[in-house]
């Protein structure tokens, strides 16, 4: 195998993971109010290193080629989390309630 196709998966985790990174520093560093879609962003992408990981480990590591519950979670979920992020992007909208939840956690973990 060649070694710059070997690992894809490992590829897109670690741009996944950058990208996270970047967002957040810059983020930290010019933005006080945060938009709606910087949420769905982080979440999104969160998701898709996961499962990007979850193939890499799956496929190279274990070596695993028999199709099975993971590899229809990647499937679906990574180009619903990509469809979904876009949407929000373009809308600035909170259409899973994400923010709603953060809002809801950051009250009620701040009172302890």
């Amino acid at each position: 195998m060649d070694p710059q196709t070997a690992t894809p998966h490992l590829n897109l985790f670690l741009f996944d993971a950058a990208t996270i990174l970047t967002l957040m520093m810059w983020a930290g560093f010019f933005i006080k109010n945060k938009p709606t879609a910087f949420y769905y962003l982080i979440v999104g992408l969160s998701f898709n290193a996961f499962v990007f990981f979850g193939m890499h480990y799956d496929s190279i590591v274990l070596g695993n080629m028999e199709f099975w519950w993971f590899w229809g979670l990647y499937g679906i979920g990574q180009l619903t989390s990509d469809l979904v992020m876009a949407v929000v992007l373009f809308t600035n909208k909170d259409i899973l309630g994400l923010v709603k939840v953060k809002n809801y956690l950051v009250r009620r973990l701040g009172t302890y």
